[in-house]
């Protein structure tokens, strides 16, 4: 965990440093407030005489007051400066980590299956939830745990050292014992409370993504009967939560109790022990003063070793989120990538050439002269494998798509045609064999070949999902992402043609979380209209009538295929429904014999 966070750390060991001694100068100030001011009230009461000399304390005093002001300030704004910085590497890092894992099922199964310790497997909100919760987690590590855990045991290490020239042997205790409890129950409260720490993620969690999809199917619920049975198990793991937490403040306050009793008795101890040291210095009358020094540190300390029982209570769910954490941010090349992108963005570097390759992060741009002049694309699937969870689901799958042919793909559910889609457009990377592009200009003459795992042929490609996704956007902007140069015209035009022209009123109206909410039937049109606006060579539709109407049915295939024909591209459709069949030139069947995928074309 700590080689992590060490990892995690590097490049900001200047800053996190000075952090610290901005700390222990800090800490030392206030110690030495509480001590000064203590010693100088009790020195006024004890000589009440004229010739005392009240300026020089009186200063001092002054002195420490201004410069923990002044210190606080200054180290508030480097260590935060710190954490931002090591908050901003981490999330890029983390983020960057996941990106390979979106376009690999098996690496992101593997991933899900690290978190949950082989219980039932995490679904998308939870990993999510997961993720930004630990992220959560590491961001109070370096000001909340480690600064203060540090801060304090070195400034005792100091005042023990100073101690020493007024007396060694009760410095050596005082100083020893004081660093003695700040080593030992801290770190043994941390053992006994890191399972519990890592209980209350676990349920935080869970009451979490149940309150939101209780929000989220509220209308469900109340239609089928089941508000109450939804609101019992909020209240079940509400309660749940609650009873770790007040363990988890049963081990803080125990804690605390047990440092309040170690420090009244070593408190008890130094008194017996500085009266001792009068007795046997009765002539140094500088002694009694001085030896009033280590009391008042005692009972300065109280200050900062109270608080790290809290701290170490809770270390056990920082060390939870790093080690989920781990398999993310052990990635070199991404934490290189992290730098990288933060040196760009405060203009340090121009580009991203110092990180090597970074294709497996985000596809490699085509050049511009290329997609001017491909005209038309023939696919290639040549030995292709997949599987998952090690279950093959195509098996040595071989076939050519023609260039400016129509395909219809039909099968029985699970035989893998929507994880072929992906592969094709490198949503999915995790196969083997090769599914190869090869583009054409307008003689047929081959430019270039692309294979699917760079990314790259997506710029000559429109894919329609099942899952139409909807940007938290306006209208228009949902729209341009189809198309860069498109005009308010076109938008208004498209959404006509499918059925939406009530949408065409105000472009700039919201949609997604807070916006405009669309039925099902009127995302996938949605969906149709960027494909509309597109001008690819290459049409991958996964059922792209499923929930429309069938009067709009007809009119909706007939413009995606004109719009297929007017641009020379060829189209891959996937669909159970035979009103499909009438507009592609090949039907194929997608089957298994042998171990063998295969796709037979038929005739209807």
């Amino acid at each position: 965990m700590f080689k992590l966070l060490t990892r995690l750390f590097a490049g900001k060991t200047f800053i996190m440093l000075l952090g610290l001694v901005l700390t222990i100068l800090s800490l030392g100030s206030s110690l030495g407030l509480l001590t000064l001011s203590a010693w100088f009230l009790a020195s006024c009461y004890l000589v009440a005489s004229i010739d005392f000399n009240i300026f020089y304390p009186s200063s001092s005093v002054r002195g420490f007051a201004i410069s923990r002001t002044a210190l606080k300030y200054a180290q508030r704004l480097v260590t935060h400066k710190a954490t931002f910085e090591v908050l901003t590497k981490l999330r890029i890092q983390v983020f960057a980590g996941l990106l390979p894992m979106f376009t690999d099922i098996n690496k992101m199964e593997k991933y899900r299956s690290s978190l949950n310790k082989g219980n039932n497997k995490l679904s998308d909100n939870e990993l999510f939830d997961r993720v930004i919760k630990d992220i959560d987690n590491l961001d109070g590590f370096y000001v909340n745990i480690l600064i203060p855990f540090l801060g304090t045991l070195l400034l005792f290490v100091g005042f023990t050292i100073g101690l020493g020239y007024i007396d060694q042997k009760l410095a050596l205790f005082v100083g020893g014992s004081l660093i003695l409890v700040t080593l030992i129950v801290p770190w043994i409260f941390y053992s006994l409370g890191k399972k519990i720490a890592a209980n209350i993620e676990q349920e935080t969690t869970s009451l979490r993504l149940a309150f939101l999809n209780y929000l989220e199917l509220q209308f469900e619920n109340v239609i089928f009967n089941r508000e109450k049975a939804k609101l019992d198990k909020l209240d079940q793991l509400n309660s749940q939560l609650i009873s770790k937490q007040l363990q988890q403040d049963k081990y803080v306050n125990l804690t605390t109790f047990i440092l309040q009793v170690l420090l009244g008795t070593l408190l008890t101890v130094t008194i017996f022990g500085t009266s001792y040291l009068q007795v046997l210095h009765a002539t140094d009358l500088r002694l009694p003063g001085l030896a009033l020094i280590f009391i008042f540190i005692i009972i300065g300390s109280i200050e900062f070793i109270i608080p790290l029982a809290n701290l170490f209570v809770h270390l056990g769910q920082v060390i939870v989120a790093a080690r989920n954490l781990e398999p993310l941010l052990d990635d070199k090349q991404a934490s290189k990538l992290a730098n990288e992108l933060i040196a760009q963005d405060l203009e340090k570097v121009e580009d991203l050439s110092a990180v090597g390759d970074t294709s497996k992060f985000f596809p490699d741009q085509l050049s511009q002269e290329v997609v001017k002049q491909t005209h038309s694309i023939e696919l290639e699937v040549k030995n292709f494998n997949f599987n998952y969870q090690k279950n093959a689901v195509i098996e040595n799958l071989n076939f050519k798509f023609a260039p400016k042919h129509t395909y219809l793909i039909q099968g029985d559910s699970g035989l893998g045609k929507t994880t072929l889609l992906n592969c094709i457009l490198g949503l999915e990377t995790s196969y083997s064999g090769e599914i190869n592009f090869h583009l054409q200009d307008k003689e047929g003459q081959k430019i270039t070949s692309l294979e699917a795992r760079s990314g790259m042929q997506r710029e000559l490609c429109v894919h329609l999902s099942q899952r139409v996704y909807i940007f938290n956007d306006s209208i228009f902007d949902n729209l341009k992402i189809a198309k860069d140069d498109l005009t308010v015209e076109q938008a208004q035009e498209v959404l006509t043609l499918v059925g939406l022209g009530y949408l065409t009123k105000d472009l700039q109206q919201i949609l997604g979380n807070g916006g405009r909410a669309l039925s099902g039937g009127e995302i996938r049109r949605f969906g149709i209209a960027r494909v509309l606006l597109s001008q690819a060579k290459l049409f991958v539709l996964d059922e792209p009538t499923e929930s429309i109407d069938y009067a709009l049915e007809k009119t909706v295939l007939e413009l995606i295929f004109a719009h297929a024909n007017k641009l020379e591209a060829s189209v891959i459709l996937v669909s159970h429904n035979k009103n499909n069949y009438d507009y592609c030139q090949h039907l194929l069947k997608m089957g298994k014999l042998n171990n063998t995928t295969y796709l037979e074309e038929f005739s209807h």
